[in-house]
């Protein structure tokens, strides 16, 4: 399969998976209480390697999922399969869903959304989704603000180790405009075995920040009926999470 982005390659997904296991818990349970409270059918766009969606899942949500890159799905699918699930997984961008159903309830967690850095792919992506809800549906859509102050060049390395002993080394290097909101980090993955560099992957991450009233604007131009600001549990104050009815 091919990946409908260029982000989200082998390297970067399993370092991702490795560093990134399993949610944050305040997080996992109130959209596990959201989507009870919802009922039916729940969408998890965005749902990477499943480390939301495996869990509610095992805790009996209806939860199907989306995801524009192949290499996070087939590590979600194979966790999965290791706990005898058998997940609705699609692989799609949601500028162009063909999903199968309508949904209660979606949720975007963890800054994902902000991924989708072009204003017309936001916009599409959140229409798209639109129409995939049920009358009175919600979704949940958490975005990170906008930087107030940024140290421009800003390098880091980081490390996660395999089950075998074997390493990925990241190194990022990252920078920001202030005009459009967008954080850029320039990756470079490195895969270590025996202390070698067997082989290195690149990408280029692109992160779009929201101020309240952006985020705002955007949903309400879709169609949304209500906006609203929402803190059931998120204590970071770089992160907004927002609730969007239908």
């Amino acid at each position: 399969m091919k990946n409908f982005i260029s982000n989200y390659k082998k390297l970067c997904s399993e370092y991702y998976d490795l560093d990134k296991p399993t949610a944050p818990k305040d997080a996992l349970n109130y959209y596990y209480k959201e989507s009870l409270k919802a009922g039916g059918l729940v969408l998890e766009p965005m749902c990477g390697t499943g480390r939301f969606l495996i869990p509610l899942l095992e805790k009996g949500i209806n939860i199907h999922g989306v995801d524009a890159s192949s290499e996070m799905l087939k590590l979600c699918e194979g966790k999965c399969k290791n706990k005898n699930l058998s997940p609705t997984l699609y692989f799609e961008s949601l500028t162009n869903l063909k999903l199968s159903n309508k949904y209660n309830y979606m949720f975007i967690p963890s800054g994902s959304f902000g991924l989708l850095t072009s204003e017309d792919d936001a916009k599409e992506s959140l229409r798209q989704l639109f129409n995939y809800l049920s009358d009175q549906g919600a979704i949940d859509v958490e975005v990170e603000r906008p930087y107030l102050t940024f140290e421009v060049g800003a390098k880091t390395e980081s490390y996660v180790t395999r089950s075998d002993g074997t390493k990925i080394k990241l190194i990022v290097i990252k920078e920001y405009n202030f005009l459009s909101n967008v954080e850029t980090l320039d990756c470079t993955y490195e895969n270590i075995i025996n202390n070698k560099i067997i082989c290195t992957e690149k990408e280029v991450m692109k992160i779009k920040h929201y101020s309240e009233n952006d985020f705002r604007e955007l949903a309400s131009s879709i169609g949304f009926k209500e906006v609203k600001l929402c803190k059931p549990y998120n204590k970071n104050e770089d992160v907004n999470l927002f609730r969007c009815i239908k």
